[in-house]
């Protein structure tokens, strides 16, 4: 299989623009120039790369000002005494105090987050939601200059983890497919095959639109500039 980076053909111009537009991409159409360029197939990433090494792997795919570097902040969850709804208090990271996080025991698609700002206001934020193999995501995206949260149940709603997410790698390729399931018409799922959106590694079939087109540039071996 042809791959674009590994230890076959360990390019280092590669690499970095492999993280700056397809991991931290910030739109599918650039994303898709790069991987039509190199004739890619498929798309994998991994839980790994996600929760241990978004700062690494953005901050590869950055300028010297780190314009796409981002992380996953942890959130830590407390629930009041009824068990909802939760509140998650958040680091200096962030640009929140708190985060309230409502959810309808009856509807499991009715939940929302609402952010308490450290100059004291308030906005709603968007959020992806799994609760064991189950994602739910708000049918409207509000406040995605916040960037948003992700939050992790079992199936018996017992908080797992939570992570705040800047708005840069909210936008982000990675982040999106990982999490969100976005585009699944141009990014097929094809791994795991029972389409376990909790998979620790997933693949993606890459079917390319029309207007997709190939750009030389991204054979660049090394920088313009060099």
């Amino acid at each position: 299989m042809k791959t674009i980076i590994d230890q076959d053909h360990y390019i280092q111009h590669w690499i970095h623009l492999f993280y700056r537009h397809v991991f931290s991409a910030q739109s599918n159409a650039e994303a898709l120039e790069f991987l039509k360029t190199h004739e890619a197939t498929h798309l994998m990433l991994s839980a790994q790369e996600l929760f241990q090494g978004t700062n690494i792997y953005s901050s590869i795919g950055s300028d010297a000002h780190g314009d796409r570097e981002f992380k996953l902040t942890p959130l830590q969850m407390n629930a009041y005494e009824n068990g909802t709804p939760f509140l998650a208090t958040v680091g200096k990271d962030t640009p929140f105090t708190l985060i309230d996080i409502n959810h309808n025991a009856g509807n499991d698609t009715l939940i929302t987050a609402t952010a308490k700002l450290k100059n004291g206001g308030t906005v709603k934020i968007p959020y992806t939601v799994f609760i064991g193999e189950t994602r739910i995501r708000p049918q409207k995206l509000t406040g995605v200059e916040m960037g948003g949260i992700l939050l992790m149940f079992n199936e018996q709603r017992q908080f797992r983890g939570g992570y705040y997410v800047p708005p840069i790698g909210w936008k982000s390729l990675a982040v999106r497919l990982f999490f969100h399931g976005e585009s699944p018409n141009v990014f097929v799922p094809v791994y795991p095959m029972d389409g376990n959106v909790t998979a620790d590694v997933k693949v993606w079939e890459i079917h390319y639109p029309p207007d997709i087109q190939p750009n030389p540039k991204y054979l660049a071996t090394e920088p313009e500039n060099k």
